[in-house]
């Protein structure tokens, strides 16, 4: 269990944030190839702050197809699947649980202004404790790829630890735990710099607020298993 729920630490080096970018901007790339329009169509000339939040004000549908389809798969690229054996964020992870690490998971989220929907609502990382997978996660790792605050979508998470998950719903798609079964706990927005780290206790809520700016935010997040 991580006191307070959460706890942010600086772990990687520009050079490391700007492959993660590269990669993500190869994988946009590849996906605007294999999708039946022409390529020109998905705005290559753009950053990876822009391309996409581009595309959902032009074409929502077509934005849609290309967020599931690179978030979806994106973790199978070397260069994002490392994360789960890198040294410095596997060890910051065990001094933190106290436990030996057995394995992991790794996917890239973002944030897309004019896609709200696709916006992570309140969720805890373990849902149910039926001794499956999900239930071995021991914490969760959230690295996002530019500096975050209050305007640009960062995540908001409640500043306290449980022993045991919140009820969730499914809403379209996404478990979700009401807003209402939150109200009397403390909450806080992250504000961080990219090369950050927050690791999150596993039964900890938390959500991606709506994003107010003209770009989309990136981050990848890795949550490590016991055995």
């Amino acid at each position: 269990m991580i006191a307070n729920g959460f706890q942010k630490k600086l772990l990687f080096s520009p050079d490391e944030i700007d492959v993660f970018k590269q990669t993500i901007s190869e994988q946009i790339d590849r996906v605007a190839t294999a999708l039946s329009g022409p390529f020109e169509y998905s705005e290559p000339g753009l950053s990876i702050f822009e391309r996409l939040e581009t595309l959902a004000k032009k074409d929502p549908s077509y934005a849609t197809i290309m967020y599931h389809a690179i978030c979806g798969d994106l973790q199978r690229d070397p260069r994002i699947h490392q994360l789960i054996t890198h040294s410095k964020l596997r060890l910051s992870a065990e001094e933190l649980i106290g436990q030996k690490i057995e394995t992991g998971t790794v996917r890239v989220r973002c944030n897309i202004p004019s896609l709200e929907n696709a916006r992570q609502r309140w969720h805890s990382d373990v849902v149910l404790m039926n001794g499956q997978n999900c239930s071995k996660i021991k914490v969760a790792c959230w690295i996002p790829l530019q500096d975050v605050d209050n305007d640009n979508g960062t995540m908001e998470i409640v500043h306290q630890s449980f022993n045991s998950p919140f009820p969730h719903t499914e809403e379209n798609g996404q478990f979700i735990i009401p807003e209402e079964s939150l109200q009397q706990f403390q909450k806080e927005t992250i504000i961080a710099s990219a090369g950050n780290c927050v690791f999150i206790d596993r039964f900890t809520p938390h959500q991606s607020i709506p994003n107010k700016s003209p770009y989309v935010r990136w981050s990848i997040v890795v949550w490590f298993r016991t055995a």
